[in-house]
């Protein structure tokens, strides 16, 4: 993960996940807990998928994606 302070004060995160999956697959989900006071805005998945990635749209997530390794 990485984050960066912007000039406006806020936090800009980045994280990559590797989901490992079989069989059927629908979408899916990441928690993001967060302690009283803080909030989340303008979550956007995006991508720097490097060499043996690609990009699947799923259904439901229209917006965003899951990438996969072969």
């Amino acid at each position: 993960m990485t984050v960066e302070v912007a000039r406006d004060g806020s936090l800009v995160a980045a994280e990559d996940i590797l989901f490992a999956f079989s069989g059927p697959f629908s979408g899916g989900c990441r928690d993001i807990p967060l302690r009283e006071g803080e909030s989340i805005s303008w979550i956007s998945p995006g991508g720097n998928l490097g060499a043996g990635a690609s990009s699947i749209a799923i259904g439901d997530l229209a917006s965003g994606f899951v990438t996969s390794r072969s």
